[in-house]
């Protein structure tokens, strides 16, 4: 019968402090981020957190980009938008070749007729 303790020969996995101060660590906020979401009454700290995914809160308000983009939507009357991103993995120069673009130039000539 084998013995369930490693022998002389076998080495027990080793874990560096750092490696287990980040899993600890990473349980104890994920578990945070649970408990506010179960229980918000006792967590009402945690539950200030918010997470904003709208891209056009990633510039600040007065970046030019963001100026222009904000003044292109109230001259054309934008309000939703659909953004595609396009990956070419096979082409040496990725998107940026003639049947790619021809694609994206035919997928926006639909969009355009979406209402």
């Amino acid at each position: 019968m084998s013995s369930p303790l490693p022998g002389k020969n076998e080495k027990l996995p080793i874990f560096s402090i750092t490696q287990i101060i980040t899993l600890v660590l990473g349980l104890v906020l994920a578990l945070l981020a649970a408990l506010s979401s179960i229980w918000p009454q006792p967590f009402r700290s945690l539950a200030y957190l918010e997470v904003d995914t709208d891209p056009e809160n990633v510039l600040p308000q007065d970046e030019a980009v963001r100026v222009f983009y904000n003044r292109m939507k109230r001259a054309f009357y934008l309000h939703d938008m659909v953004v595609v991103g396009v990956v070419n993995e096979v082409h040496p120069s990725g998107v940026f070749n003639p049947q790619t673009l021809s694609n994206v130039h035919t997928l926006a000539e639909v969009a355009k007729t979406l209402r």
